[in-house]
């Protein structure tokens, strides 16, 4: 592992990433002097949660390509790509936020403090800043929002789990890498491995299992019992033990990225 190059990549895509988010989002705020919440209408719908995971996604698996180039890379690189990218596009994040809210203020606070009553009350401001806490945005937020979906079933929870810098779409990217990369070594066609349902079907094939069972492997808990027998045909096959088939079942991101990733030479 060759962590210098593993940082370097990692903070140059980080700012790319968070340059075409955050950045651009607070610049264009800027430069169209919002003074009103309809004001970021246009520019909050240009950069949605959807484009932010997009470029997220993307220049995370640039870093995978940039670091697996003429390389031989095992999987222990990519989680530790994977770390470095989430918390330094977290921490480049966090320092646009802030940098923009104390400019922000700064050159609106003679106006505000000759603002008094109810119009006083009104200002309104599309800068924010929250307190630098890793343990609070990365593990107790979607923790919280996870408990509150499932007890209100509202979805607008599921917002603040996959919003990046997050490692859970890390995870999910990796998984995906990893049935990309399974797909390939069995001589399938790799792209179906980002199609869902697509995904599973080929699995089955892969395992010679019958079709049909994509049926309880739509079925949320069910689709446990199918997909530990799959898994364990596919550890048996790459000599992994049993219990690394019920890892692949329960924490499929993690142990089908060792199963695919591990020492694999690019």
């Amino acid at each position: 592992m060759k962590i210098k190059e593993i940082i370097k990549i990692s903070l140059t895509k980080s700012l790319f990433f968070v340059f075409l988010t955050t950045f651009l989002k607070k610049l264009f705020y800027l430069i169209s002097n919002v003074q009103r919440q309809e004001d970021t209408i246009i520019i909050d719908a240009i950069f949605n949660q959807i484009y932010c995971v997009i470029i997220f996604g993307l220049f995370l698996l640039l870093a995978y390509k940039s670091y697996e180039k003429d390389r031989k890379t095992s999987f222990n690189d990519i989680l530790t790509i994977t770390l470095f990218y989430v918390l330094i596009s977290y921490l480049i994040s966090w320092v646009i936020d802030f940098s923009f809210y104390h400019f922000h203020e700064f050159i609106n606070n003679s106006e505000e403090k000759s603002k008094t009553g109810l119009l006083g009350l009104m200002d309104f401001s599309p800068y924010h800043v929250n307190n630098f806490d890793l343990i609070q945005y990365f593990f107790i937020t979607p923790y919280i929002s996870i408990l509150e979906f499932l007890k209100s079933g509202n979805f607008s929870w599921l917002f603040n789990i996959f919003y990046p810098p997050s490692f859970l779409i890390a995870t999910i990217i990796i998984y995906f890498k990893s049935l990309y990369i399974l797909f390939e070594k069995e001589n399938k066609t790799k792209f179906y491995a980002l199609i869902p349902i697509l995904n599973n079907i080929t699995l089955l094939r892969i395992t010679n299992k019958p079709i049909w069972w994509i049926v309880p492997l739509l079925i949320p808990f069910i689709r446990f019992i199918p997909k530990f027998f799959i898994n364990q045909i596919l550890a048996k096959t790459y000599k992994k033990n049993k219990s690394f088939a019920f890892g692949m079942t329960f924490f499929p991101w993690f142990f089908y990225g060792k199963l695919t990733l591990e020492n694999k030479s690019y």
